[in-house]
């Protein structure tokens, strides 16, 4: 972990009184400001195993704030879910209203190991795709391939094969990235050794 304030001498006890005096100078400078920190790591055990100071620990945490992580907000997901369709609808110019139900199920049942910015970026991706008025899960092929939670279509909704979905996202991205690869393989979120493995498994050709 890297040191914080490397400018400056003696920090922890300057944080409480709200000074600073720089590296080799002798003249305390007064400072007005509230610091705000961020980890992912549990400081009261770091502390506690000595790995961690015990004097920076009880400075910093004066009022500590749990932010569980995506996965663990429920309907929290398809509220940003939400927000950033419009977001990305209204700056696409595109007229995408909303996201059918068996498209929010899929939402909800992903782990989101990138947290809110993958959902962002995972909602770009699916907007930029979407050649209709609703969001649906052909436009989450990536999505629906990496979930490991069970989709059941309703009943005026078809069933997709995974790697019909697959095939349609990879020739829509090529579509709007007028054949460009690299392009394409940044909407899907994918890298572009595994674009052109897919381009060959499903026999796209991208010239």
């Amino acid at each position: 972990m890297p040191s914080p304030l490397p400018i400056c001498q003696g920090w922890p006890q300057q944080l409480e009184e709200r000074s600073v005096r720089r590296v080799g100078g002798e003249r305390e400078i007064p400072v007005d400001v509230r610091l705000v920190t961020a980890t992912h790591q549990d400081l009261q055990q770091m502390q506690e195993r000595g790995s961690f100071r015990q004097d920076l620990f009880f400075r910093l945490n004066v009022f500590a704030i749990d932010l569980p992580p995506l996965r663990a907000r429920g309907d929290d997901i398809l509220l940003l879910a939400h927000h950033f369709l419009n977001q990305f609808a209204s700056e696409l110019g595109k007229n995408i209203s909303h996201i059918d139900p068996t498209a929010q199920k899929l939402l909800k049942g992903y782990a989101f190991p990138g947290n809110i910015r993958e959902l962002r970026n995972l909602m770009e991706r699916a907007v930029i795709l979407c050649d209709s008025d609703s969001l649906s899960p052909r436009d989450f092929a990536e999505l629906a391939s990496a979930s490991s939670s069970e989709i059941t279509a309703s009943e005026d909704e078809p069933c997709f094969d995974l790697a019909e979905l697959e095939e349609r996202a990879i020739r829509r991205a090529l579509v709007k990235a007028d054949n460009n690869q690299t392009e394409a393989a940044r909407y899907l979120g994918i890298g572009h050794d595994a674009l052109r493995y897919r381009l060959k498994k499903y026999g796209i050709s991208s010239d």
